[in-house]
């Protein structure tokens, strides 16, 4: 995968941006001053309003014209319905997807969403910011977790803002796989960068003018690409009765390339339109530019619903030339990658749906709409698509598409106009003020000009790789063949500007723009020999023929590359009760560090608050304390910084606390020589161990009888079943969900504490049930925490959710690589053979017959491990399975690419060995992970025979990852010098912690200090008497005797 490094980059705003005529005379030598700065406000002067500020970055933007409030995202979204609940935009900016007029609560934008589709190595692929019927996202901001990526930058308009995002990530974590196509997301491999401007002046005020910018950073050419604009409206106001996505109308004015949604009545409020509360404006959208000629735009709506009578678009009627596409069984909604891609690509203007009663089954053009439909629609959840395309993308190569979403008045002035549908939509229209539409457009049309100015400053300059003695800066390409180049300004700064050393101030600016460089068309440079000891301000300026643009907005940069986070040895430390908190990490190599600083927090609460230091001009001083502050050009800034715990020297690499108690986190940061300090660690939790009371949990996922083919009843008879005489619980997600404490949401339901006391957790999913392992996972690191603190954890399924499937069907068998990070760290599995359940039913026809897998039996590899068979006997399933699968063999079973580090335990074996795709592949592996071990397998065990998962459970159970000697601390298989070293060095040095814990507890007083030195080196060296650790149940010790 294609990888950009998006590296420290400090943004200083400069309040006025250098004119071309400015930028000139600094060509020729003239120097001019650079201006006083702004702060990171937004003004609101419409109607007298105070300016209120924002923390950037931000992963929600908001603009706010005067006349509209808009929001958009860097997951390649407009609007907020379609990102979920648990991100919001900033303080003191509203809740608004396109609300108009401000405050009025007037809602014309559930959501919207762009879309991006393309042939790569005859593969038919897009990429969506949202689906809008499945939960699916496919565009994410950079970083792990995703960062906001959404930042604001001086320009031509009045406010502008700038959102970076890609289609790479694939993590079944973040990005869900696509129900029809039946595989996890495969990206084209594109950055997008949309930009938002916006002008308060009344003239422009309801425009809200984007220009996107798509660049292929694979190393596959895209195809015939398209580009599309999803958006739904649900247009109501949230203050009244009325309900919004169930009397939206959509249409378009085809010679101005314009499609809107309005109310289809406007809502009347008393008998007449209300000038706040009554919807009689619209949500309108239109491509006003392109880097390549625009062809033709497409528009497209549908409805979409989850009966398939109503799921309903208009569609053309097949010819021999050009086939009709079944979407599916319905005529609607575009599910799954190709038929997205056809719908983009597919030259189609749909009619205005106020028309769809007067298609009937005579018309030559389109497909008449059921009946139903026809009679639906004054009550319907419309969509709609613009297109634009086709374009070809070779490697590094952009697209730039310069759009608008804006409203226009009074659209709706007739009341009772609805009366005019179905029958008569000539008139209905001609009763809507279409014309404001059209006005608005052409208004946006030469914004647009505007913007694609070839004066105007480049946008997105950033700093993305420094090594020792260079710098890479890159910024957004211009795309338009308008510009033939680039001028680059280098301009020195001294470290001794710093009031605080490694954090620039941002009244800071270059008293002289010194000239650098000329190039040609790129998005790159390298600036090489760079004096380590200064910094420097950078500035880029547009070429056009002898002409050079505005210089803009400068970034800081120095010669070193910046520090990186450093690597802690364990990011779950557990310690008996009394011990200390031994903090350890991987020293930085290859730069200058002074010193590594380190963070203690009480709880998780107070570690998330954790910042770097920094300026800003007063926003954060109503939430913590600056340390100081400082008056530049008029304005007030203040710096803020937080005190580490203590700091070490670069030398160290480890901290033993003493008075670390349960339930604290730490960090680490490192320092250089100038004082910049690298990103924080990961955090690091700190927890005191618990003895294991209990033998086994075994963790019932929530079970759908019509998805998962089995109930719950049936897991737990088994599991009572086999676990008879065992000191056991369930714990079954579906009833814990009712639990107040869950309020509804899976990952609050089980806390990692609670699996604390068993020596063996099972987990035990139905066929799809495993999502909420991956919610328990990601949200609050159970199994993980679990497994570090030394408990033992056996999967049984196909990993379905943790590979990215949301239900158990629709996929192509095969193998498809593990991208879950829970999975790669703790099962050393590179891909996983998953089966959909339905292939038979698609491949063949009954009575089926399971020649391809047929998997009868487990069989074991290892000596005093069992083997299992599929029990025949009963029939565990519910439902369709019958209809799916033959009762002979075990449905859907998964085999395992193993790593080198794995242990297979179980082998496939398959009723029809001989025609089996899967057969002798490995069905079960064990995983040695520090302290304790990991099972899993391919396979569920409630549909085994009895006594051989019992048997096999007894196995795991029993089964010891290694055997252990009390007081070998360097687990050598011998007590020696190096043992008491060892030692020595955990208690006072922060060396290694004994792995298990016990074995350094050599006198068995529960806890490990100078007492068990003595104790050792008596044994070794004075006939002091044997070790005498109480080993816990997870290890077995073996003889001590000299």
């Amino acid at each position: 995968m294609f990888r950009i490094f998006i590296i420290f980059a400090v943004l200083l705003s400069i309040s006025a941006s250098i004119t071309s005529t400015e930028a000139r005379n600094l060509y020729n030598g003239v120097s001019i001053k650079a201006q006083s700065l702004p702060v990171t406000r937004l003004e609101q002067v419409s109607q007298g309003m105070d300016y209120m500020a924002i923390n950037w970055p931000v992963y929600i933007g908001v603009q706010q014209t005067g006349a509209v409030d808009a929001s958009f995202n860097c997951y390649g979204q407009f609007g907020l319905g379609l990102m979920g609940s648990g991100v919001d935009p900033a303080t003191g900016w509203p809740q608004a997807s396109f609300v108009t007029p401000p405050g009025s609560g007037t809602e014309y934008l559930f959501g919207g969403a762009i879309w991006v589709g393309g042939i790569v190595d005859q593969d038919t692929l897009v990429s969506v910011g949202a689906d809008g019927w499945q939960i699916t996202m496919e565009m994410w901001p950079a970083g792990m977790p995703p960062r906001p990526a959404i930042t604001r930058f001086n320009y031509i308009a009045d406010y502008s803002m700038r959102a970076e995002f890609y289609d790479t990530l694939t993590d079944p974590n973040y990005v869900e796989s696509d129900p029809i196509d039946g595989r996890p997301h495969k990206p084209l491999n594109i950055r997008l960068v949309n930009r938002s401007h916006i002008w308060q002046a009344d003239s422009a005020n309801e425009i809200i003018l984007y220009d996107l910018v798509i660049t292929n950073i694979g190393s596959r050419t895209i195809e015939n690409g398209y580009c599309g604009f999803y958006f739904d409206g649900d247009v109501a106001n949230k203050m009244t009765q009325y309900s919004g996505y169930t009397d939206d109308l959509t249409g378009a004015i085809r010679p101005n390339g314009i499609a809107y949604i309005i109310d289809n009545d406007g809502d009347t409020l008393q008998g007449n339109f209300d000038p706040v509360y009554s919807p009689t404006k619209a949500f309108c959208y239109k491509v006003s530019e392109c880097s390549t000629p625009i062809v033709d735009t497409n528009y497209n709506w549908w409805i979409s619903d989850a009966e398939s009578i109503y799921d309903f678009g208009p569609r053309h009627k097949g010819t021999p030339s050009d086939p009709f596409r079944d979407f599916g069984g319905f005529l609607g909604t575009p599910e799954g990658d190709r038929n997205k891609y056809y719908i983009m690509r597919h030259k189609e203007w749909d009619y205005d749906e106020a028309y769809i009663k007067v298609i009937d089954s005579i018309d030559t053009t389109w497909v008449s709409p059921p009946v139903s439909v026809a009679d639906y629609f004054q009550r319907s959840d419309i969509r709609f698509l613009i297109s634009v395309g086709p374009f070809n993308l070779s490697p590094g190569e952009s697209y730039r598409i310069v759009y608008s979403t804006f409203t226009a008045d009074s659209v709706h002035h007739v009341i009772g106009n609805l009366n005019n549908l179905p029958d008569h939509p000539e008139q209905y229209e001609a009763n809507l003020h279409l014309d404001k539409i059209v006005r608005s457009g052409e208004i946006a049309d030469s914004l647009a000009g505007l913007i694609t100015d070839w004066n105007n400053p480049i946008i997105g300059l950033r700093s993305i790789y420094r090594n020792e003695d260079s710098v890479v800066i890159e910024w957004d390409p211009w795309v338009f063949d308008n510009v033939d180049g680039y001028e680059l300004y280098l301009s020195p700064v001294s470290y001794d500007s710093f009031p605080y050393p490694g954090v620039v101030p941002p009244w800071l600016k270059p008293e002289f723009l010194n000239e650098y460089a000329s190039v040609g068309v790129a998005e790159q440079f390298t600036f090489t020999g760079l004096d380590p000891d200064k910094v420097y301000f950078v500035n880029v300026a547009n070429r056009s023929g002898g002409d050079i643009g505005d210089a803009g907005v400068p970034i800081f940069v120095k010669q070193s590359k910046p520090l990186i986070a450093p690597d802690v040895n364990n990011e779950f430390i557990f310690a008996r009760p009394g011990d200390p908190a031994h903090v350890a990490w991987h020293p930085l190599s290859g730069f200058n560090i002074d010193h590594y600083n380190i963070y203690r927090f009480t709880d998780s609460i107070e570690a998330a608050a954790k910042y770097l230091p920094f300026y800003d001009s007063g926003y954060c001083a109503q939430f913590i304390t600056s340390r100081d502050t400082f008056n530049a050009y008029g304005r007030n800034y203040y710096y803020y910084a937080i005190a580490p715990f203590i700091q070490i020297g670069s030398s160290d690499s480890n901290y033993a606390d003493y008075g670390a108690k349960d339930g604290y986190l730490y960090a680490v940061s490192a320092v250089d020589n100038n004082g910049f300090e690298s990103p924080f660690s990961k955090n690091i939790y700190f927890n005191w161990r618990q003895s294991r009371t209990k033998d086994i949990l075994v963790v019932v996922n929530r079970i759908s009888n019509a998805v998962d083919l089995v109930t719950y009843k049936i897991i737990k008879d088994f599991y009572d079943s086999v676990l008879a005489g065992y000191d056991y619980d369930f714990f079954n997600i579906t009833d814990s969900m009712k639990n107040p404490v869950c309020s509804g949401q899976a990952a609050l339901c089980l806390d990692w504490h609670d699996l604390l006391p068993y020596q063996f957790v099972i987990i035990e999913d139905g066929f799809s049930g495993q999502s909420d392992n991956v919610s328990f996972e990601k949200y609050g690191h159970a199994y993980s925490r679990y497994l570090e603190s030394g408990g033992k954890l056996c999967i049984f399924g196909s990993l379905l959710d943790y590979m990215g499937f949301s239900n158990p069907y629709q996929f192509a068998p095969g193998f498809y690589a593990v991208n879950n990070s829970f999975l790669q760290k703790y099962f050393a599995i590179d891909s996983v053979y998953c089966i959909g359940l339905d292939y038979y039913y698609f491949n063949s026809a009954p009575p089926y017959v399971d020649s391809l897998f047929g998997f009868v039996t487990a069989e074991s590899t290892l000596p005093g491990v069992p083997s299992l068979s599929y029990d025949t006997t009963r029939y565990p399933f519910y439902g369709m399975m019958e209809t799916l699968w033959p009762h002979n063999t075990a449905p859907g079973v998964s085999i395992f690419r193993p790593r080198d580090d794995a242990v297979i335990t179980h082998r496939y074996r398959s009723l029809m060995p001989e025609k089996s795709r899967l057969e002798n592949g490995c069905a079960g592996l064990e995983t040695d992970v520090p302290g304790t071990r990991t099972y899993l397998f391919g396979f569920r065990l409630w549909y085994m025979n009895y006594g051989d998962a019992r048997s096999l459970i007894q196995y795991m159970l029993e089964d010891r990852a290694t055997s252990y000697v009390c007081g070998d601390i360097n687990n050598d298989g011998d007590l020696n010098l190096s043992d008491i070293i060892a030692l020595i060095n955990y208690i006072y040095k922060s060396g290694s912690e004994p792995n298990p814990y016990e074995v350094a507890d050599i006198n068995n007083r529960a806890g490990i200090n100078i007492m068990d030195i003595a104790w050792l080196i008596n044994y070794l060296y004075h006939d002091g008497p044997t070790p005498s650790c109480r080993l816990s149940n997870d290890v077995k010790s073996i003889g001590n005797d000299k």
